[in-house]
């Protein structure tokens, strides 16, 4: 009975991990697949969305109407037909303007934080569902144990011994 409870339960957990997971690989999936450019054009613009234009609020230079932006976004079209790599683009950007050019923080130091807070926040809710799951789980059946009248006290006694030696197994395992 007990075997079954704690299958049921790391079965839920389970589940309840897969379900916080899939979106993760599906949206991984699907910035990869855009991150692939077919030709030149579609380079410039896949940079240009990493660059912020400094002419106009929170909008990339491959979105932005400005001079500014469409003379950046002319460099990018010369440095790749130059052979550079689209990282040795960035650099340059950098290196003229500060990192406040990218649109995206680095992943590094404090925006290697930024980039990984989602994770955690993942990574700690899951534990605290698990605990929560396995407190209910207890408290459900040390109340239908209690709840039974027609267990004698010496088997109430017994089953709340297992119960123990039960939660003991399951927190070792963390």
């Amino acid at each position: 009975m007990f075997r079954l409870r704690l299958a049921n339960l790391l079965m839920v957990n389970i589940i309840t991990l897969v379900l916080l997971l899939a979106p993760t690989f599906v949206i991984a999936t699907k910035v990869y697949a855009e991150s692939q450019p077919a030709n030149i054009d579609d380079q410039v613009r896949q940079i240009a969305k990493d660059l912020k234009c400094l002419v106009c609020e929170n909008e990339s230079v491959a979105d932005s109407p400005s001079p500014l932006a469409a003379d950046m976004r002319e460099t990018i079209k010369e440095k790749l037909l130059a052979g550079e790599t689209p990282e040795q683009i960035k650099a340059y950007f950098v290196q003229q303007y500060g990192e406040q050019i990218l649109l995206t923080p680095p992943k590094e130091g404090f925006g290697l934080l930024v980039w990984s807070w989602p994770i955690l926040a993942i990574i700690i809710c899951g534990i605290a569902l698990f605990f929560a799951m396995n407190k209910w789980v207890r408290r459900k059946s040390i109340s239908t144990t209690e709840s039974s009248n027609h267990l004698s006290d010496t088997e109430i006694e017994d089953a709340e011994i297992l119960q123990e030696i039960k939660d003991r197994r399951v927190s070792e395992l963390w």
